[in-house]
């Protein structure tokens, strides 16, 4: 079994591909897709708490030994640019805004089910709020959020 460190990347990419996959579904099958109000829900909630589960095994990890991981993405083969590459940082910090930030939209998503079952535009809100969720967890991973979190923190 891979470790949670190893595991990180999944963290925002689960809720995103999670709305992306409803999302589809719902344009191509808009009146079942509204009976299935249920299935849908659970399917969105269980992609959030499985990135909270991922990311609370990195914290309980992060507290034991102290571990940095560094993905790095060049553009450069893709894209003519002279200097185009991403940096996606996990550490002590990231872990725990990894976990707060996916406990709020855990919970988020769960009270939203319950405020909002059988309204319109019920569906998009839920696949919205797991996008918006995933790009909040994605931008936490870069390294000028990681900068900006440890100057507040300091």
């Amino acid at each position: 079994m891979p470790s949670p460190i190893e595991a990180s990347w999944l963290i925002p990419i689960t809720p995103f591909f999670g709305g992306i996959f409803i999302g589809i579904l719902l344009l191509s099958f808009n009146r079942t897709m509204n009976r299935l109000s249920k299935p849908v829900a659970f399917i969105l909630i269980s992609c959030i708490a499985m990135s909270a589960i991922i990311s609370y095994l990195l914290l309980l990890n992060e507290f034991s030994e102290e571990l940095l991981k560094d993905y790095s993405i060049n553009f450069n083969p893709y894209i003519k640019s002279e200097n185009l590459h991403l940096d996606l940082i996990v550490d002590k910090t990231t872990s725990i805004v990894f976990s707060v930030i996916s406990t709020i939209s855990l919970f988020g998503m769960i009270a939203y089910h319950f405020f909002m079952y059988r309204k319109p535009n019920y569906f998009i809100f839920f696949i919205l709020f797991s996008i918006i969720s995933s790009s909040l967890l994605g931008i936490s991973m870069t390294g000028f959020a990681n900068i900006t979190i440890h100057q507040f923190l300091a």
